[in-house]
C-alpha cells in the first residue's frame, strides 16, 4: 500500500508539471491508472501533507564548521540532520483553510555528528535522539499562533567504554573507582572519555511556542514573523517513563543534570521573491548538573534562506557544548554551513 502510495504521488506530481501539454506522457498516465486500481475510492486523491514537516517549533537542520571547544580535538564540520515519520499532520492544510486547530504526530530522528581531524578516528561518538511526538496548533485570533510539542524516547551516543578515562565500562569496580575520585572541584572537561565514553539516557521534551504574523502580503503569506519558544527537558531512566531500558547510571545522571530550560525567540523577514532572513537567539539551562559544567548554552545565529528553502547561516556561541558527552566542555564556538527551512512560509487562509 505504501508503495502505491508513493507510485501515484510521483505519477501526480509528474503529471501535474506536464498537465497544460498539448500531449499526454502515456507512461504516467498508465502508472495513475494502473495504481488507482488498488486503492480504495477515498484513497485516489493523494494528499502531499503526509510527507510535510510538522509546524517548526525546533531548529532546522544544518550542516557546516563550528570552532573547537578544547585543544584536545579540533572539528572539522558539524552535522544536524532531522528525520521525521509523519504518522499525521494537517497543519499546512488547515492553515491555508484558516481552521482555528491543527496537530501532527510523528516518529522523530534527531541525530548529530562531528568530524574531528583525527586520522583514525574523525567521526567520534555520534549522538542519536530517537522520539515519538505530538504537536498542537490553535489559532488564537488571525496573526497569532499558539503551539505545544511533546516528545518522549531515547537519547545516546551508542558507545559501550566508560564515561571517565582510565575507569573500564561504566559499573565495574575499576569504574567506581574512577568515579569516587570525582569532587565538587574536579574538571570533568579533562576526565571525560572522548574516544569511545558512553553517554545514554531517556528524556521527555516538552516546548510552547507563540508566534505572531504583523504582516501579510496581497497572497496572505507572512512578509514578517515573530517567533518566541519556552520548553524543558526532562531526563528519566525509563523508557516513555515504563520501560527499564537504555536508561543511565547513578553516577552518571549525577553529572548530566535532570532538568534543561529552554527559551528562544527569532524574528523572519520575507522579501516578495520568497528570500528571508531569519534572526534568532537560543538559550539552554542545565540545571542539577556537576558544579563544573557551565549550565548556560546561548546561541545567536543569523541564516538567508533562497526561494528553495535552502540557506546560508552564521553563528557565535556561548556557553556548555552541545555534543552528547561533551556539555562538559565550555566556552566560545562560532559557526558557518547550510541550513534548511523545513516549513517555509505558506499562505495564511483567512480565519474561521
Amino acid at each position: 500500500m505504501q508503495v502505491s502510495l508513493f507510485l501515484l504521488a510521483l505519477a501526480n506530481s509528474a503529471w501535474a508539471q506536464t498537465k497544460t501539454d498539448t500531449i499526454k506522457n502515456p507512461v504516467l498516465e498508465a502508472v495513475r491508472t494502473e495504481v488507482k486500481k488498488v486503492l480504495k475510492p477515498d484513497q485516489r486523491t493523494f494528499n502531499f501533507n503526509v510527507f510535510s514537516q510538522l509546524y517548526p517549533i525546533r531548529d532546522n537542520p544544518t550542516v557546516g564548521w563550528r570552532s573547537s571547544y578544547t585543544k584536545e580535538e579540533k572539528i572539522l564540520f558539524d552535522v544536524h540532520p532531522i528525520l521525521s515519520l509523519t504518522l499525521f499532520n494537517n497543519f499546512r492544510k488547515r492553515i491555508n483553510e484558516g481552521k482555528l486547530f491543527s496537530h501532527g504526530y510523528s516518529f522523530m530522528f534527531r541525530p548529530q555528528f562531528r568530524m574531528y581531524s583525527e586520522e583514525s578516528m574523525p567521526v567520534k561518538m555520534p549522538s542519536y535522539k530517537v522520539l515519538l511526538g505530538l504537536q498542537h496548533l490553535y489559532r488564537l485570533s488571525e496573526k497569532h499562533f499558539v503551539a505545544y510539542s511533546i516528545e518522549s524516547g531515547h537519547y545516546s551516543n551508542g558507545q559501550s567504554g566508560g564515561t571517565l578515562k582510565g575507569g573500564g565500562a561504566d559499573g565495574s569496580p575499576q569504574s567506581d573507582s574512577v568515579w569516587a575520585t570525582i569532587t565538587p572541584n574536579s574538571n570533568l572537561s579533562e576526565m571525560i572519555n572522548r574516544k569511545d565514553g558512553d553517554f545514554s539516557t531517556n528524556l521527555t521534551e516538552m516546548m510552547v511556542n507563540y508566534r505572531f504574523i504583523p504582516k501579510l502580503d496581497a497572497n496572505r503569506k507572512p512578509t514578517e514573523v515573530h517567533s518566541s519558544t519556552l520548553g524543558l527537558v526532562y531526563y528519566h531512566n525509563n523508557l516513555f517513563g515504563i520501560a527499564d531500558v537504555g536508561g543511565f547510571t547513578p553516577q552518571s545522571i549525577a553529572i548530566y543534570g535532570r532538568w534543561r530550560f529552554l527559551l528562544a525567540y527569532s524574528y523572519t523577514h520575507i522579501w516578495p521573491s520568497g528570500r528571508r532572513l531569519v534572526v534568532s537567539e537560543n538559550m539552554e539551562i542545565i540545571a542539577g548538573a556537576h558544579p563544573s559544567v557551565n549550565p548556560i548554552r546561548m546561541v545567536t545565529t543569523a541564516a538567508f534562506h533562497l526561494r528553495n528553502s535552502l540557506g546560508f547561516f552564521v553563528s557565535y556561541i556561548y556557553g556548555h557544548d552541545d555534543y552528547n558527552l561533551r556539555f562538559v566542555d565550555s566556552g566560545h564556538q562560532f559557526g558557518v554551513g547550510l541550513t534548511w527551512d523545513m516549513f517555509p512560509p505558506i499562505e495564511v487562509g483567512v480565519s474561521r
